[in-house]
């Protein structure tokens, strides 16, 4: 089960991670006259005149973005003017934007009598972020007004993001009383993906009110990591109230990978210690990643001590998969200080799993002091594809001087000419 929870979780975590951090629209700047000195049609003349499309349409942009409040309604109506499409686009988009951030209210009521377009959904969604920043119950009220369409769908979620930010379970009421379907969804999860980062005690809290599945996987998952980012003893705690299943080590897991961002050790043991030995071999895995990041040998020395093999190769995998490749000399050199045995020959074969790409001379190389005559051909035949890609001249004399079996010494001296064919 914890083989296809490490599957989950990542895409688990890609979920989660699409409404974490929603945008936020820029603070409205206070402009109640024109900053420019020129009248606003002598300024779009002279930017109509450049005869750079890239420099024509920047500046337009440019303008539309630093119009007065008194220029915003000659401003639309100048650009129904103009003659190419791309003109008309930018700078309406950019004059709405505009009037977004000077009077939310006013622009949000402009925007959504447009016929529906990309324009009217995205500028929509920009207006409705500056209004829910003023009042999100006043915008939460605005956009349940709007017609259905893709427009609403992108403002509503505008609203429960930033609502969620300073009263999640006020907005999750909100969105419950929408009608049901699709959209409704997508705007309960976004309040509680906003939710489970801005206070994931409070989120865990109510979390086990949601029916199982990927979303609610996905929420445990980052309530776990992002308290035990300050306060793991309370985030294990509540772990002890779930259910035993998927939930629960996934949860157990994220503490793991989060606590070890500033305290692999204590992460370490804390992962050890756990009694659902698939879990403990994920969670294993995650410190040693965790922590191979910030001083990958002292993660490989404590890897080297953990007892159970099949705990340890999971660990040597997530290890290698950062040291052996953005260090792969570092790395190989703490192999060579390795005793012959088990965890030797597990870290070469993690080792030479993730410097293939990289450094596929030292993998190679590394690859013949494998035990296991099947692994060891198979290891060095990949190892020297690649090599003869990127080294030619090298491969083929290490191949010359190497001391491979006869066999398979004629087989690639054979091939050498014609590496393609490898």
């Amino acid at each position: 089960m914890i083989n296809q929870m490490h599957k989950i979780l990542a895409c688990l975590l890609g979920l989660a991670t699409l409404t974490a951090f929603p945008l936020q629209a820029k603070e409205p700047v206070p402009i109640t006259v024109s900053n420019a000195t020129a009248p606003l049609s002598e300024r779009l003349n002279r930017i109509l005149a450049e005869k750079k499309v890239r420099d024509r349409l920047k500046q337009l942009s440019e303008a539309g973005s630093k119009l007065a409040l008194d220029e915003i309604a000659k401003s639309l109506e100048t650009a129904k003017t103009f003659k190419q499409l791309r003109e008309r686009i930018v700078f309406q988009e950019a004059t709405l934007k505009r009037w977004s951030e000077l009077a939310p209210e006013e622009s949000f009521a402009y925007i959504a009598k447009l016929p529906e377009s990309r324009l009217k959904t995205e500028d929509l969604h920009f207006a409705t972020l500056n209004l829910a920043n003023k009042n999100p119950e006043q915008a939460a009220q605005a956009v349940t007004k709007l017609p259905a369409g893709a427009a609403r769908g992108a403002a509503l979620e505008a609203v429960a993001e930033i609502w969620a930010r300073t009263n999640a379970p006020q907005a999750l009421r909100w969105a419950g009383e929408l009608p049901g379907g699709a959209s409704r969804q997508s705007v309960l999860n976004s309040i509680w993906f906003v939710w489970v980062h801005t206070d994931p005690a409070a989120a865990a809290a109510e979390v086990h009110k949601l029916p199982p599945g990927d979303i609610k996987n996905a929420l445990i998952t980052n309530i776990a990591g992002d308290w035990a980012a300050f306060d793991p003893i309370a985030a294990i705690k509540w772990t002890d109230s779930l259910p035993a299943g998927p939930e629960k080590q996934l949860a157990q897991s994220s503490i793991a990978g989060s606590w070890a961002d500033w305290d692999p050790a204590a992460a370490g043991t804390f992962a050890l210690k756990l009694t659902d030995n698939e879990t403990s071999r994920f969670a294993v895995g995650g410190v040693a990643e965790r922590w191979a990041t910030q001083d990958p040998l002292a993660s490989a020395q404590w890897l080297a001590k953990v007892p159970d093999t099949n705990t340890q190769q999971a660990g040597l995998a997530r290890l290698m998969g950062i040291w052996a490749q953005d260090n792969p000399q570092e790395s190989g050199k703490w192999l060579d200080t390795l005793a012959e045995g088990g965890l030797r020959q597990n870290a070469i074969e993690a080792y030479v799993d993730a410097a293939t790409r990289w450094a596929p001379d030292l993998a190679v190389k590394q690859s013949m002091n494998l035990a296991g005559e099947g692994l060891r051909a198979q290891k060095v035949e990949t190892g020297l594809q690649r090599w003869l890609e990127v080294d030619p001249a090298a491969a083929r004399q290490w191949i010359k001087e190497s001391k491979l079996p006869p066999e398979m010494k004629a087989q690639y001296s054979a091939n050498v000419a014609s590496p393609r064919q490898m």
